[in-house]
């Protein structure tokens, strides 16, 4: 990005998490550390990732099942998630407060792509690459494990394949919420297809245009709820007031149950009225 673009990020994402923060503070909230005992885990290899990643699914109680809301889980797991207006060069960023990393992602990115980016984050907080390895390599490779693990991986394409169905891909893109390229990186990286038909596929997307938004029905961005949710249950028990509400918020009451109403289908928000 350009400085002036750089420096707005960084003050978007500080303002939410500096707000984020504060709710929680009015509440009386206990901080959750997020990061289990013994995370990140130095690494010296970039097969090692695909380990940590099954460890810290298992961690979490997840196996090897699809993950229904990647923003809930870290969530619910004490990282905080949202979103800012920023630059298409932009996906996401890292934050910390104390103890506290906060993952700021894009808004308005397609869901695979914004899961992706959140997972990239993951693998930078999880995983301690040794200084010879490249570190946003072994994020994506992390992102890639921990969003669809090997064991499921194998499962789902076989061990050996010659080439790859673009439209196999496209159910498995909704199924695990991977996207289609992604999945290609994933086969490759497992020794599933040849070096081929990974060129093959991606000169295919390149040709197409499709690097960006990829065809066909796409899966919808996730939503941060939780610091919306605590504000909420702040007002409704007369722990804040409308206008710090408002503050916390980043917008007038008006503003956000316009945009919430039309987000979630009309449905009438009562502090609102």
């Amino acid at each position: 990005m350009k400085k002036k673009e750089e420096e707005m990020v960084e003050e978007r994402a500080r303002d939410l998490l500096e707000r984020y923060l504060e709710i929680e503070t009015d509440l009386e909230l206990r901080p959750q550390s997020p990061i289990p005992p013994g995370y990140p885990v130095r690494i010296t290899d970039i097969q090692e990732v695909e380990q940590v990643a099954v460890n810290l699914r298992q961690e979490w109680g997840l196996g090897n099942r699809p993950i229904e809301s990647l923003t809930d889980l870290l969530e619910k797991e004490g990282i905080k998630v949202g979103t800012i207006s920023a630059p298409v060069s932009f996906d996401a960023i890292t934050f910390w407060h104390d103890t506290t990393p906060a993952i700021i992602i894009r808004d308005g990115v397609p869901g695979d792509r914004q899961r992706f980016s959140m997972a990239h984050e993951l693998g930078h907080l999880m995983v301690e690459p040794s200084q010879d390895l490249d570190g946003e390599r072994v994020a994506n490779r992390f992102a890639g494990a921990f969003l669809v693990p090997k064991e499921a991986a194998l499962e789902e394409l076989g061990v050996n394949r010659r080439r790859l169905d673009l439209f196999e891909l496209h159910l498995l893109k909704h199924q695990y919420g991977m996207s289609i390229q992604a999945w290609v990186h994933r086969a490759k990286d497992l020794g599933t297809i040849p070096e081929r038909e990974y060129r093959r596929i991606f000169d295919l997307i390149d040709e197409r245009g499709w690097r960006t938004r990829e065809p066909g029905d796409q899966i919808p961005p996730e939503e941060p709820r939780r610091m919306k949710r605590l504000v909420m249950r702040a007002y409704a028990e007369d722990a804040i007031s409308a206008s710090r509400a408002s503050e916390l918020l980043g917008m007038s009451i008006s503003e956000f149950c316009q945009i919430e109403e039309g987000r979630h289908g009309g449905f009438p928000i009562e502090m609102c009225d």
